[in-house]
């Protein structure tokens, strides 16, 4: 049956579901002989675990947060990983659940790929004529580093009871040195409402 294209670009046995046949297809393994998805290619999650797809959608959405700031929609995310898209809902769950995304309560898309943020928040990092939302002041200094951004504006738009303040960070270094971060519970308690805190 190899070569019988099914749905989404699958053989058709891998369409089927078949327990019995799990080969992983050579065009989808490493030269180590791991199994990895192609580039741009639409896959066939059929022969894959749930943790194969859980590590593929996190993958999807840190990258698309590092290209352009914003998350893919679980719909976009089953468009480009030939998913369907009730399972890439369910990925995100499995996500949301064990603290490695956090999901929006009323629409279950990303709001947080920690230290990202999808959506427009007083804290922002600007490089080269980018710019990326953070979740909170710490997020904020986080996203320099993670990006490895050697210039850089961190900005904190002010809110109720503080200022704002831009600080600079150049050829890899903080260049101003005072201040002080404060979070409104210990982090021992984050999780327990991680979009307040």
């Amino acid at each position: 049956m190899r070569g019988e294209e099914g749905s989404k670009g699958c053989t058709r046995r891998e369409a089927l579901g078949s327990q019995a046949h799990r080969e992983v297809p050579d065009e989808h393994r490493s030269s180590g002989g791991a199994a990895r998805p192609r580039r741009g290619a639409t896959l066939c999650w059929s022969w894959m675990t749930s943790n194969d797809l859980d590590l593929a959608v996190r993958h999807r959405v840190y990258t698309a947060m590092a290209a352009s700031g914003r998350a893919p929609t679980a719909a976009r995310l089953s468009l480009e990983l030939g998913a369907e898209l009730g399972e890439v809902r369910t990925s995100l769950e499995r996500l949301d659940e064990g603290h490695a995304l956090v999901l929006d309560a009323v629409t279950r898309e990303v709001r947080m790929a920690l230290p990202f943020s999808n959506i427009s928040t007083p804290y922002r990092v600007e490089s080269g004529g980018r710019g990326w939302d953070a979740n909170c002041a710490w997020d904020s200094l986080a996203l320099v580093r993670l990006l490895g951004l050697r210039d850089a504006q961190v900005l904190d738009r002010g809110g109720p009871g503080r200022d704002g303040r831009v600080l600079t960070v150049a050829v890899g270094n903080l260049a101003e040195r005072d201040g002080v971060i404060s979070s409104a519970r210990p982090a021992w308690r984050w999780w327990e409402d991680i979009v307040f805190t």
